[in-house]
């Protein structure tokens, strides 16, 4: 399972960055990033699964230093080039002793690794007590879930799809289930409540409205329904 993900966003990497910079994927990552920005200060941070260094890229600009981790040599080569110190290691094994790193983020990737909880176990351990994980999960609660399951696969390389990697998308009951005890949920931001389709992001007259709209949802009760769903807790002494 390891290495077919692996091979998959080896494939990916070389398209990856392409739509990496259009409003939804900015609006995105943007909003990952927003909902930790206020914790990062004067940090050290590890993303997990830092795929080509965007996420990096906004993380920076908040904290101390920060570094990354991904499963493909093919993204982290991207990450690499953009000046980040990276590693390929595995989330669910990874190379740091416990306790190294004030805060650890992990978007877009649980989702994708079967073994969440050894992932998110792993990513508790290198925090250090009193830390901060912020851990992204997919909401099986969402409209983003219900069109994905009715729509057509996305070509991400020529002869890729996304639906040849593992996905699971978790209830927000599910995604408290998998954390470890000694840790203590602060807050759960989700993202993308009411766009069904990144391309609508694409229409000018529709997207700056939309943008709006989301960035409304996410501070209200309704983003509990968004499609992706940020999960911050600190690590229990």
């Amino acid at each position: 399972m390891k290495d077919k993900v692996r091979s998959y966003y080896d494939a990916f990497s070389s398209t990856y960055d392409n739509e990496r910079f259009d409003n939804y994927h900015v609006f995105l990552d943007d909003s990952e990033v927003n909902a930790v920005k206020e914790f990062l200060q004067d940090k050290v941070v590890l993303e997990v699964g830092c795929g080509t260094g965007l996420i990096l890229q906004r993380l920076k600009r908040h904290c101390k230093d920060c570094i990354g981790v991904d499963l493909s040599s093919g993204m982290l080569s991207k990450a690499k080039k953009r000046g980040f110190d990276c590693i390929q290691a595995d989330a669910t094994s990874l190379p740091f002793r416990d306790e190294s790193f004030d805060c650890v983020v992990c978007f877009k990737v649980l989702p994708h690794i079967p073994d969440v909880k050894s992932a998110i176990h792993e990513i508790t351990r290198v925090t250090k007590k009193g830390g901060l994980v912020a851990l992204e999960f997919y909401n099986s609660q969402s409209l983003r879930y219900l069109v994905k399951r009715i729509k057509p696969a996305s070509k991400v390389a020529k002869s890729v799809s996304d639906k040849d990697v593992f996905t699971k998308y978790h209830s927000p009951k599910g995604m408290l289930a998998s954390l470890p005890k000694n840790l203590e949920v602060i807050k759960m931001h989700g993202i993308r409540v009411f766009l069904p389709t990144a391309y609508l992001m694409k229409v000018p007259v529709l997207s700056s409205a939309l943008l709006r709209l989301e960035t409304w949802c996410s501070s209200t009760p309704l983003g509990m329904f968004g499609g992706f769903m940020v999960v911050v807790a600190r690590k229990g002494f």
